[in-house]
């Protein structure tokens, strides 16, 4: 069988206009395009892949957002190669449907191929989001390699948090493929199924907020045909770091500018007046910075009206959850209840 292509470049999860349409985001978006642009060309690849979630907004797209997004997709048109792109759930109005989607316009570029349906294409399996009984379709295609948008269960939401089991496709029931890619979860990782197929999440372009901190290996992954894909992060992300200000003090001389955002826990009680020296210290180090006073102990000595019947703060978190309406949205009610109670308090995780 003819193979597909000789080496692909691969992203996925960009998400323009995250963080309400942030003016920085949507240049951070434009700014990775135009690396991976570069890498493409550096490496000789005959062949883009997208695996979803272009758009991070599901109900609306405002202006500057769409302008920053076709300047990317022009970019990538422009690369002369044929660019496959899957359609992600953050691409999609309804989350069990692909009828309406944010990315119907592709069509009008020439090199841009927008997979909205399964779709085998010379020994490689392009899925989206996936609905319906499709996901009982997907194992039974006998091809090198499936690249898609899938929410495999016990891979990592973030960090520590694993997606929970909750029927579906599970990455073992691939089993006559040589590897798995997918968009969807942002963290780069891989698991090798119980058929020795190996399953990978390359992670997304680059870190977006907390769920993010101290994880910097996102970027794009080069795959050669017949190889096994390298990763290649992005020089230029932005990060987020978290750290104690004791720790941050020991290495402050060393520091050089970065794209850095950073949250750091006063456990040495600065003054108000050192805070704010601090923070003119810091800023030309850090895109941002948080700095979170030490807590302060409860005066035991005020009164506090504690009524028997008050609901708890998790009594109360849960029932804001399953109040959520979830018609057009990215979330599952009961999911969010699942993921808020499997945090663990101490490890804030």
């Amino acid at each position: 069988m003819t193979q597909l292509f000789d080496k692909a470049a691969v992203f996925t999860d960009i998400h323009f206009g995250d963080k309400n349409d942030s003016e920085r985001h949507n240049r951070d978006c434009l700014n990775f395009v135009k690396w991976f642009c570069q890498c493409v060309r550096e490496e000789h690849c005959d062949a883009v892949i997208f695996m979803g979630d272009w758009f991070d907004n599901r109900s609306r797209l405002r202006v500057d957002t769409i302008t920053y997004s076709w300047q990317a997709i022009e970019l990538l048109d422009s690369l002369g190669i044929p660019v496959y792109w899957l359609i992600g759930n953050h691409d999609l109005f309804f989350r069990n449907n692909r009828n309406v989607t944010s990315l119907p316009y592709l069509g009008s570029n020439k090199n841009i191929f927008l997979i909205n349906e399964l779709v085998e294409i010379n020994d490689v399996l392009f899925a989206p989001w996936l609905t319906g009984s499709e996901f009982a379709e997907v194992p039974s295609y006998e091809v090198k390699y499936v690249f898609g948008h899938f929410e495999l269960p016990l891979f990592l939401l973030n960090q520590n948090v694993p997606m929970p089991d909750k029927g579906g496709l599970h990455a073992d029931h691939f089993t006559t493929c040589d590897a798995v890619f997918s968009g969807h979860f942002h963290k780069r990782q891989l698991k090798v199924n119980e058929h020795g197929i190996p399953v990978w999440y390359p992670g997304n372009a680059f870190p977006l907020n907390f769920n993010d901190v101290n994880d910097t290996d996102r970027g794009c992954m080069i795959l050669e045909w017949g190889h096994d894909p390298v990763f290649v992060n992005w020089p230029d992300a932005p990060s987020y770091l978290r750290m104690n200000l004791s720790e941050l003090m020991e290495v402050i001389d060393e520091l050089e500018p970065s794209e850095a955002v950073i949250e750091i826990k006063d456990d040495v009680g600065l003054e108000i007046e050192e805070a704010v020296e601090l923070k003119e210290l810091l800023d030309d180090k850090f895109r941002l910075i948080h700095l979170k006073p030490m807590n302060k102990e409860l005066d035991v000595s005020e009164e506090v009206d504690i009524s028997e019947d008050a609901k708890s703060v998790d009594e109360m978190v849960i029932e804001r959850l399953r109040s959520i309406d979830t018609e057009g949205s990215d979330y599952d009610s009961e999911l969010l209840v699942e993921l808020y109670e499997s945090v663990d308090p101490d490890k804030g995780t």
